[in-house]
């Protein structure tokens, strides 16, 4: 990931000293000798809400919850609270408490001690605002959060916890990333995050995991896990049973909904820009496409975005089931009458098709 530094100094000379562990104080552990810069320059900045990727973050908010089932809103909620223990009692079963694992428990608070701080002030840096703020359509069904938007904390927390619980036990690391998708998805499902705050959050989580796990301290934590809860499941046989029944669940190939693949599904962000001359027309003529377009039984979402600084300046970002669902739409009379009104009315037109990778 490309390095992003900025011009924070005294915040990072702040930092610096709290996170390469206080070893002027007898007897600390140093879990990471590093600085906040080195971490912290590793995220780049969030797109801005006028870019093609700002857009498709809220719409893609605003999708999920006009679909958002009683379900899906329990499993945000659960995550709304989170702990080293409940990702713990996944893998492991409900023993797995602070008073069965009292210094696993331990370990992992003085762990992510370590470096918590760094993402509240991290948030700072970037000053995101929350989903919800930027748009009142937005409506959450998780708790308000009172800070920052950019990256997730739960993700990012999340993240860092499967990377330390990956790293005692590699063998059930399968479990600790289903996890860490499990509190993004809920994040974004919950109304309080932009995917893309996720994605922030888990990959500065796992970079300061991965930064932490080379001190020697940090490797010494580690071993102390896995021996405790090794331990423990020789004397309780059913802990390791509930692990490999668990491993097994979460590497089972899903099946789809649809009888295909995801990889099918193509999205489109088509962007233009109107003439002065003609910019009733194209407005017209835009949101007439997008009436017909919804009704198309291949469109899975079809938005209409205006830019929030050259209202000349639209962009439709489109979700469809296959290719031959575009095939179809490009054949279609309320598209073929758009690109014919739209003709000679636009000073430029771009169109991008992409596919979920990741």
């Amino acid at each position: 990931m490309k390095k992003h530094p900025f011009p924070i100094l005294l915040l990072l000379i702040a930092l610096t000293p709290w996170l390469s562990g206080q070893s002027g104080e007898t007897g600390k552990k140093n879990y990471y000798t590093g600085t906040a810069e080195d971490l912290l320059s590793l995220v780049p900045p969030p797109p801005a809400d006028d870019s093609p990727a700002g857009m498709a973050d809220l719409e893609t908010i605003l999708q999920l919850q006009r679909d958002r089932t009683p379900e899906q809103i329990a499993r945000a909620k659960r995550i709304d609270s989170h702990s080293s223990t409940q990702m713990g009692a996944v893998a492991f079963g409900p023993s797995f408490t602070k008073e069965n694992f009292p210094r696993t428990t331990a370990l992992m608070q003085e762990l992510r001690a370590t470096r918590s701080k760094m993402i509240g002030n991290g948030k700072e840096i970037w000053k995101r605002p929350r989903p919800y703020q930027r748009s009142k359509e937005v409506v959450i069904c998780v708790k308000k959060p009172k800070d920052l938007s950019y990256p997730s904390g739960h993700s990012a927390t999340g993240a860092f916890r499967g990377a330390l619980y990956s790293a005692a036990f590699p063998e059930y690391k399968p479990i600790f990333d289903a996890q860490v998708r499990e509190t993004m998805w809920c994040r974004v499902l919950g109304g309080v995050h932009y995917p893309t705050d996720v994605m922030a959050g888990r990959d500065l989580g796992i970079r300061t995991a991965e930064a932490m796990l080379k001190n020697p301290d940090t490797q010494a934590a580690i071993k102390e896990i896995r021996d405790e809860i090794t331990a423990y499941m020789k004397k309780h046989p059913e802990v390791e049973a509930h692990a490999k029944q668990r491993l097994a669940e979460v590497t089972a190939k899903p099946v789809s909904r649809r009888g295909k693949t995801s990889k099918d599904q193509l999205k489109i962000i088509a962007t233009l820009v109107a003439k002065e001359s003609h910019k009733s027309a194209v407005r017209n003529a835009l949101t007439a496409v997008v009436d017909g377009t919804r009704k198309e039984p291949g469109n899975i979402s079809y938005a209409l975005h205006q830019d929030t600084v050259n209202p000349l300046k639209y962009t439709i970002i489109e979700v469809w089931k296959n290719q031959e669902a575009i095939d179809l739409h490009n054949k279609s009379a309320h598209f073929l009458a758009f690109a014919e009104t739209i003709k000679d009315k636009v000073d430029s037109l771009s169109i991008d098709i992409i596919r979920e990778i990741y």
